[in-house]
């Protein structure tokens, strides 16, 4: 049962649902795995004010049809899209920005999968474009995970097209979550493009990255 506050089919209660099945697969009892995904999901609906936003626009509507009825109304917040420009390819001559510029920022591009390897390692799979539309789902599975008691993480960026300064700082969030008990973070980054904007902004240095999962799972996991 998601947490209160967030409806059945909102993106909130399909990363509650994701987050608890991840649990279960880890071992965690029924009770214990939904305890740690409403954590998870109220602590990201506080980080980004939507239990604030929710009662303000509530507070609002409910006064608005008092003024017009004379009573408190029903009051219906409704989210607006995001919308991320993306520019038309050389050569074309677009028709309205439906139909070329604007793309839902949730779009199906991006993907983040937690991979249940039976250890002490979480693995979580980057897919598409990492940004700063996409950086809170990213930071959901870590906690996720490191709620559920993985010693270190594997970021397996093999399959992402591009990152940007929130998702670095994301990871950066991990490496200061782990550091005091030990803990290490493995980045999977064969690319040699976005291995480079590791290299120009010296996160290089902070992050260990690796050509292949293999080599971040035996560095999270204890080794050099």
């Amino acid at each position: 049962m998601p947490p209160r506050g967030v409806k059945k089919g909102t993106r909130r209660a399909r990363q509650y649902e994701h987050i608890k099945d991840s649990l279960k697969k880890r071992g965690r009892s029924e009770d214990t795995a939904e305890e740690i995904a409403a954590r998870t999901v109220n602590k990201e609906r506080a980080r980004h004010g939507e239990a604030r936003e929710q009662s303000r626009l509530s507070r609002e509507d409910i006064s608005s049809e008092s003024i017009r009825h004379g009573r408190a109304g029903r009051a219906l917040a409704r989210p607006q899209p995001r919308y991320v420009w993306h520019a038309p390819a050389r050569g074309t001559y677009g028709g309205t920005s439906k139909e070329v510029g604007m793309q839902e920022a949730e779009s199906t591009d991006f993907g983040v999968e937690t991979i249940d390897l039976g250890g002490t390692v979480g693995v979580i799979a980057v897919h598409g474009q990492a940004d700063l539309h996409t950086a809170p789902e990213l930071r959901t599975a870590i906690t996720a995970a490191l709620d559920g008691g993985a010693t270190g993480l594997v970021i397996d960026l093999s399959e992402a097209s591009f990152i940007d300064s929130m998702t670095l700082g994301v990871l950066l969030g991990a490496v200061k979550r782990l550091r005091p008990s030990g803990g290490k973070v493995g980045i999977v980054c064969a690319d040699s493009h976005i291995r480079r904007i590791f290299e120009i902004t010296l996160l290089d240095r902070v992050f260990s990255l690796h050509e292949d999962r293999d080599g971040a799972l035996a560095f999270a996991s204890g080794g050099v």
